[in-house]
């Protein structure tokens, strides 16, 4: 039979996830504002949250985040991206040119390229600072989680304050060659920019982010138990 202390706790940390999820939320209606993939969203809050609940998340990582939009409307994600007043925006990347190289080994890769989805335990890079993106690649394989995409840094930096700390590599993606890595940094006034890099590129300044897993809304009922 569960504690009553045991029970307290499990329900203090689902309420902390829902804020979570909640803030994420304002902060999408605030930057693009309401519509109906937010309103999806919603529908899903119980399952993110539960399914957040069930894992063993490390201290410092971000729980979920949520995936939006796709790289195909990098233009129109970037503003998304703010530093105080200043808007993000994109610098010498071409839409056409970007590969999601990380989705390469996945047997169907639709869901995450046509439906919203969730990245869950996020360590934004810190751990990997100062590391080339070849180097980085290699570490967040060994310690078998998944590096992040083009898309998904742009949400990471939407959904946080990573670039006050340090600047983010994509390297589950590519700019059309294996080695020329997207990426975001701060530059002239303090303006969010997505770049790029070659891989062997490094600068203390910079780190890799990851993921523990990856969950597409299609792959979850609308009504009903969440996808264990």
């Amino acid at each position: 039979m569960e504690s009553l202390k045991n029970k307290d706790d499990k329900d203090a940390k689902l309420e902390k996830l829902e804020k979570l999820f909640d803030s994420q939320i304002k902060t999408l209606e605030e930057r693009v504002g309401p519509g109906g993939v937010l309103r999806e969203l919603r529908t899903y809050k119980r399952d993110v949250c539960l399914k957040a609940s069930q894992m063993s998340i490390p201290e410092g990582h971000i729980p979920f985040i949520p995936v939006v939009l796709q790289y195909s409307i990098l233009d129109f994600l970037m503003p998304m991206v703010w530093n105080g007043n200043k808007k993000g925006k994109t610098n010498w990347i071409r839409k056409e040119d970007i590969q999601n190289i990380v989705f390469d080994s996945y047997e169907d890769k639709r869901p995450y390229v046509c439906h919203p989805y969730y990245i869950f335990d996020v360590e934004d890079g810190k751990a990997l600072r100062g590391q080339s993106p070849s180097i980085a690649e290699y570490v967040i394989a060994q310690n078998q989680r998944s590096p992040l995409t083009v898309t998904e840094i742009i949400s990471l930096c939407i959904h946080s304050d990573v670039l006050s700390r340090h600047f983010v590599y994509a390297i589950g993606s590519n700019c059309g060659r294996w080695y020329i890595i997207p990426e975001i940094h701060l530059g002239e006034n303090g303006v969010p920019i997505l770049g790029s890099v070659h891989s062997d590129f490094s600068c203390d300044n910079w780190g890799s982010p990851s993921c523990g897993s990856r969950i597409s809304l299609e792959f979850w009922p609308k009504f009903g138990h969440p996808l264990i």
